[in-house]
């Protein structure tokens, strides 16, 4: 019975020693990051910049300051396809930067709520270099409109296959390519060339529709229709 006591006052012995020794080790480490948290109470946190403008470490009103004084809203979109440059006014979009919006997305990242995951953002921020970008604000439907007016001008239309009769001769029209614009990745192009502020050309590019037959296709088609 005795030796028994003694076994658990050693083990609690034990068990004291080393809550004290993590309380000592991790104590500073836990007191550095208190500290380092409340430094950035109200703050966005290092490395972290908007449009290539670093805002990491200012108050919020002061990077909307700094991001009003820095970026200029552009006055066109410039689009190019070859030797052709087409123009869409931003006026005509009611286009405008929305520096509050960005601002509050910057001063979210690293305070997501997951807590081993902040935790991690925010020890390796002095360290990093996180760009995002602009929020604006914009007409869809006007650059919609706008954009599908210019595909029309540079696309080809394709030619579909058709069976004609010529004097009694059975003749099989193959077909021609035509191009499309990719009208969805070049909003997304747009998008990222304003939220970086970038304000310069973008090329359209066109994507190859072909629906026309191969001259085996042909022939086979020619045979069914004799």
């Amino acid at each position: 019975m005795l030796r028994k006591k003694l076994l658990n006052k050693k083990i609690i012995l034990k068990f004291n020693k080393s809550v004290r020794l993590s309380i000592i080790i991790f104590s500073p480490i836990l007191l550095l990051i208190t500290v380092y948290n409340l430094a950035f109470t109200n703050k966005i946190f290092p490395g972290i910049y908007v449009a290539q403008i670093e805002v990491g470490s200012l108050k919020t009103s002061q990077a909307i300051g700094l991001l009003s004084e820095r970026i200029t809203p552009p006055k066109k979109i410039i689009l190019l396809y070859e030797s052709k440059v087409f123009d869409i006014s931003t006026d005509t979009l009611n286009f405008s930067y929305d520096f509050n919006q960005s601002i509050k997305t910057a001063y979210k990242l690293d305070r997501s709520g997951n807590i081993l995951f902040d935790l991690y953002q925010r020890l390796k921020a002095p360290y990093r270099y996180k760009n995002i970008g602009l929020r604006f604000k914009l007409d869809e439907e006007s650059l919609e409109r706008q954009l599908k007016n210019i595909a029309l001008e540079i696309e080809v239309e394709p030619q579909y296959p058709s069976i004609e009769l010529v004097k009694g001769q059975i003749i099989v029209n193959q077909g021609s390519p035509g191009t499309s614009v990719d009208l969805l990745k070049l909003r997304i192009d747009i998008g990222q060339n304003i939220a970086f502020a970038k304000n310069s050309p973008i090329n359209i590019v066109l994507s190859p529709v072909d629906v026309g037959l191969t001259v085996d296709q042909a022939e086979i088609l020619k045979l069914r229709a004799q």
